[in-house]
């Protein structure tokens, strides 16, 4: 995918001229405005140019805004920063194709929001290939908020680096690491309290209550979709797919407990206690059999989940909560659902189309500053939040709209807090935005107590050499784990063939594909 091919020392002069001319006020160009700060305050800045920015077009704002920048937080972020700024979105669903397509036409905007460690061969080859800008010398003399943050928080540098030790992006963090466990079990709590049960610890525990849930007359005890059979997986400690043990990369689908993961959940199937459309199910599906009441139990988001469940709860008995990764002998889960703080998705870098980009700098550094912070996460002062005793708390135009909207549908229009940007998400947005005691912080308490942090793999970057070698083993790989993995559920394959099934594996070569995220773990360490 190479756009130019231009040598490391070529680049690197090129790269210098382009600062040297920034602080200057004009580009090697000469066709980008001067950038004047306000004193020491900074913002807002004086600029003649309008940057663009490709960004993602947040669902929830479908049939309200066209652009994000029609929204009243665009336009007070313009405010507040003195940037002019135009939105460019993909359609959605076609993220990827357009990106691709962006990147060939060699047509990019000033900043491109994405997931650039997806990228082949990572951030690094994208530096290389000169479509975005190694961001230390940037950083260093116009970014000072999130260098002042990054130095007191080494993991999330790690994070933004590629393994020569260049940044790439501005991210997007969550502030806390509880907010990284939005996901995991939910029962019906009116069905446990008339079943005199306590919440299950195991998952002995969790089948024993499944089994009560059928004497209720649910017809799928414990609704789920392929990808949220974790759930059992998480249970044994191993994953369905890559994980860490003791600094070691595993792959889960060739561990002794992936196959005793798998014959819990085909007895399981087996017994009724899952639902019988589990190959074909989607979230939309569990969620009918949940309001259907055929299900008593499910994997799913505290919002999306919980909170849209708990909206259209069928009656007014109906009440759920939220319980702990249950475990097979019981204490602080080893696995469960985490995400990682720094989101890959989110990662604002600044290309090399930017004639100017000190502005972008200042631009994207806007949400690690106090007032970007407050911004992002709160929306305007006085409109959609006040402070109250030194915290902010959001109005009712965002708590009780009156136009009907939900609070995320409301707080989207004003803070990115609903989703993501370049900043550090706060907790108190979190936890304002739950609407129901049964969210509220128990769902995170519990969820969040785990020891899966030491588990979960960071964003490291394989060889580029390596990335065609990976792609066929794993192509292969996984449409074979998939199909094996419903063959043994649905009983259609005895697991007296699982020793078969591993030496096809071997045979794909999956050692090779362990060795080289092996290696990019090593060097993840050594950044």
């Amino acid at each position: 995918m190479n756009k130019k091919i231009i040598s490391t020392v070529v680049a690197a002069s090129l790269c210098t001229a382009m600062l040297s001319a920034c602080g200057g006020g004009k580009q090697a160009g000469g066709d980008a405005a001067e950038v004047k700060l306000n004193g020491d305050a900074i913002y807002p800045v004086e600029c003649e140019d309008t940057l663009t920015v490709w960004t993602n077009l947040d669902t929830r704002l479908d049939g309200r805004v066209e652009n994000f920048g029609e929204t009243p937080l665009a336009k007070e972020l313009e405010r507040q920063t003195g940037i002019k700024v135009e939105y460019i979105h993909p359609q959605a669903g076609q993220e990827a194709e357009q990106f691709n397509i962006m990147l060939a036409s060699n047509e990019l905007p000033d900043i491109v929001i994405y997931n650039w460690s997806s990228y082949g061969g990572g951030a690094e080859t994208a530096i290389n290939e000169q479509y975005i800008y190694k961001l230390n010398d940037i950083i260093d003399n116009y970014a000072p908020a999130l260098k002042k943050y990054l130095s007191e928080n080494k993991e999330v540098d790690k994070k933004i680096k590629t393994d020569d030790g260049n940044y790439f992006a501005f991210p997007f963090v969550r502030g806390e690491e509880w907010m990284t466990c939005g996901q995991g079990l939910i029962l019906r709590k009116d069905w446990l309290d008339k079943l005199n049960l306590k919440e299950p610890q195991t998952l002995d525990e969790l089948e024993n209550v499944l089994k009560g849930f059928k004497t209720l007359g649910a017809k799928a005890p414990l609704a789920l979709t392929t990808a949220q059979l974790q759930l059992i997986f998480y249970a044994y400690e191993t994953a369905p797919g890559f994980y860490m043990d003791d600094g070691k990369v595993k792959y889960g689908p060739i561990t002794e407990e992936y196959k005793e993961a798998l014959q819990r959940i085909a007895q399981w199937y087996k017994d009724g206690l899952l639902d019988n459309n589990l190959v074909s199910a989607d979230k939309k599906y569990v969620q009918s059999r949940i309001l259907n009441e055929d299900a008593g139990a499910f994997y799913d988001y505290v919002v999306s989940g919980m909170g849209a469940i708990t909206d259209a709860k069928p009656n007014d008995e109906f009440q759920v909560t939220a319980v702990s990764q249950p475990t097979l002998k019981g204490g602080i889960p080893e696995f469960s659902y985490c995400e990682d703080n720094v989101l890959p998705s989110c990662a604002a870098a600044i290309t090399t189309n930017c004639k100017n980009p000190e502005l972008a700098a200042r631009f994207l550094d806007y949400g690690f500053t106090e007032a970007g912070h407050m911004l992002y996460n709160f929306g305007i002062e006085g409109e959609s939040y006040t402070m109250v005793d030194g915290k902010p708390v959001f109005t009712d135009l965002i708590k009780n709209n009156p136009d009907g909207l939900t609070f995320a549908q409301a707080s989207v229009l004003y803070t990115k807090g609903a989703y993501s940007g370049t900043f550090v998400h706060d907790p108190e947005y979190v936890k304002q935005s739950l609407t129901y005691p049964e969210q509220q912080q128990h769902a995170y308490d519990v969820w969040s107590n785990t020891n899966m942090s030491k588990h979960l793999m960071p964003p490291v970057t394989v060889k580029t050499e390596e990335l065609d070698e990976i792609s066929e083993i794993m192509n292969n790989v996984n449409t074979f784990v998939s199909e094996k993995q419903v063959a043994y559920i649905t009983g259609k394959e005895d697991f007296s063939t699982f020793d078969s099934y591993l030496k096809q594996l071997e045979d794909y070569d999956i050692q090779r594909v362990i060795e080289c995220y092996q290696s990019a773990l090593d060097r993840y360490n050594n950044r």
